[in-house]
């Protein structure tokens, strides 16, 4: 699928989601990398981010494991 198929998606997509169940809380699935969303420490991990970045350092120190949007060492995600 090229560029317009793509674009095509993204903005019809929305059209297509069934309704949100009812306790939906409107975060989404971290196992699931979507470059559409810019504000992705929030979804993934909500409160807790800031947190899991302590657990990060204390674990990890020196970011071995990691990826696109895996927990950083420091506050700039």
């Amino acid at each position: 699928m090229g560029r317009p198929g793509i674009r095509f998606l993204r903005i019809s997509s929305p059209r297509w989601e069934p309704p949100a169940s009812p306790g939906f809380d409107g975060g989404c699935y971290p196992g699931y990398w979507d470059r559409a969303i810019s504000d992705w420490p929030d979804l993934y991990y909500g409160d807790g981010f800031a947190r899991w970045i302590d657990v990060k350092n204390q674990y990890d120190p020196e970011n071995f494991f990691r990826f696109q949007r895996s927990i950083p060492t420091d506050v700039k995600a």
